[in-house]
């Protein structure tokens, strides 16, 4: 699989009307992404020395995916989830560009979002520099990467630009509320996400102390989205995790897709794909090119 890191923010977008983009991320630090391909696409760009024997000039792509990943806002990179975006790729056969926004607590709500935001809209504008004709593009991340891959959709909506044809989220954390629920109980117990460290990431993501916060912005909490971005969302796969204090973020969310007729199969809750603990995404890889 060739691997690739570039620095988005260095890249203009082409056309005016993207003017301001640039002007929002002048305060902002270097943005890298890592472009994992299983073929060289035309047009792609390529790390020679990373891309060894690698044989050019293949069609591009129809498809295009941009990975969030998670960590809890705090932690994690692309490299840390590369294991199971290789796997995509070559299953997948479509380029995937794994985004790196900035972490907290030194970069709060709203930077990694707007950065991903940018990452996204400049994929779209840059499609055949990553191998892909950009026909249809997917979304995806796991947990913290859930919610910005949400945020980012939603954000689209709100912007009137492209809007990812689909969208794909693991475990995500899609209320970021302080809230008791049954799932969150579990992080009393938890030994591998337990209620502390949720609340310390919460904190650093936001710079509010977790049990005094509350928000009804949907591009932090995706949970507190009006009907109206609801109903423009495109097709929602949510892969949720039996045993994960985040379980019930999925559970309300589906519920509300279901409300407003956005569910991509019969039933959001029968279609989910139930693992024992948070992470085991990164394990148990399951993305298959017939999704």
């Amino acid at each position: 699989t060739h691997t690739h890191t570039h620095d988005c923010s260095t890249l203009p977008p082409p056309g005016e009307s993207n003017t301001w983009i640039m002007s929002q991320m002048e305060e902002f630090s270097r943005i890298k992404a890592r472009l994992l391909s299983f073929h060289a696409h035309k047009g792609q760009v390529q790390d020679a020395s990373a891309n060894r024997g690698s044989v050019s000039g293949k069609p591009m792509a129809k498809c295009l995916v941009v990975h969030f990943h998670g960590g809890g806002f705090v932690a994690q990179s692309s490299q840390s989830h590369e294991m199971y975006l290789r796997y995509w790729a070559k299953a997948l056969q479509c380029p995937i560009l794994s985004v790196d926004y900035s972490l907290s607590p030194e970069a709060s709500y709203p930077t990694p979002m707007e950065e991903c935001f940018y990452a996204y809209r400049w994929a779209l504008h840059n499609a055949d520099r990553l191998g892909s004709a950009c026909d249809r593009v997917c979304v995806a991340g796991d947990s913290a990467g859930g919610n910005l891959a949400m945020a980012v959709t939603l954000r689209a909506i709100h912007e009137g630009i492209r809007v990812p044809d689909s969208v794909f989220l693991c475990y995500p954390a899609l209320n970021l509320n302080y809230s008791v629920s049954p799932s969150r109980l579990l992080g009393v117990i938890d030994p591998l996400l337990p209620q502390g460290v949720l609340q310390n990431c919460l904190t650093a993501y936001t710079g509010i102390e977790a049990k005094q916060f509350y928000t009804t912005d949907p591009f932090l909490s995706p949970l507190s989205a009006t009907e109206h971005l609801i109903r423009k969302l495109p097709q929602v796969h949510i892969v949720a995790a039996a045993l994960d204090p985040l379980l019930d973020d999925s559970v309300e969310f589906a519920k509300l897709l279901k409300k407003h007729n956005k569910v991509c199969s019969n039933s959001p809750i029968q279609n989910f794909f139930f693992f024992l603990q948070h992470q085991s995404f990164t394990v148990f890889p399951f993305f298959s090119s017939s999704s």
